[in-house]
């Protein structure tokens, strides 16, 4: 009798943790703006939305990376969202639930200034790129695609941005730009 009172007890608890688990990934996440460190820029948007758009940048970042389908499902893609701002931008805090992950990203000025240079980090990554206006999509898009990176699994991470006119020396001048930042992680 003992046994099969531990025996539903078990089961009735395993039921529970998966239904709380199945509700509580269902909550959508949205990041906020309140973790944004730039003080000058009062019209910083940060977006977290599958739009057309999206979907179609990322196919291009995709055609990239020339990712077969079942490389494909091998690993899994979250949207961080698009962001745009001025001089400077810190992004919300993600969730990674992997060991590696690579930053794939579509970014163009958005102030008629070519001449961009980004500065874009995480605590497993960083870059400077350089925006070629001679390699971007109908819409002004350059894309750029990270190696694959050691993460810790669950480990909380966010973007980092800084931009300003190339060949400035990394001042601040003022320069705004939208940014569409995708993690692919296994």
């Amino acid at each position: 009798m003992k046994r099969k009172n531990k025996s539903r007890l078990l089961s009735f608890f395993i039921a529970l943790a998966i239904t709380l688990t199945t509700l509580i990934g269902g909550i959508p996440v949205m990041a906020s703006n309140t973790g944004c460190t730039s003080k000058t820029d009062d019209s910083i948007t940060e977006v977290i939305q599958d739009t057309e758009e999206v979907q179609r940048l990322r196919s291009k970042i995709d055609a990239l990376t020339s990712d077969s389908f079942s490389t494909r499902e091998a690993y899994k893609t979250d949207y961080w969202g698009q962001v745009t701002f001025t001089n400077s931008n810190i992004g919300a805090w993600h969730t990674i639930y992997g060991h590696q992950a690579r930053v794939a990203i579509a970014y163009k000025p958005v102030d008629g200034n070519d001449a961009l240079t980004a500065d874009l980090s995480t605590s497993f990554w960083s870059w400077t790129l350089f925006y070629n206006p001679n390699n971007v999509d109908s819409d002004g898009y350059c894309m750029y695609v990270g190696p694959w990176k050691d993460i810790t699994y669950q480990g909380a991470y966010r973007m980092i941005y800084d931009i300003w006119t190339t060949g400035n020396g990394g001042v601040h001048d003022g320069r705004r730009a939208s940014f569409h930042v995708w993690i692919d992680y296994k």
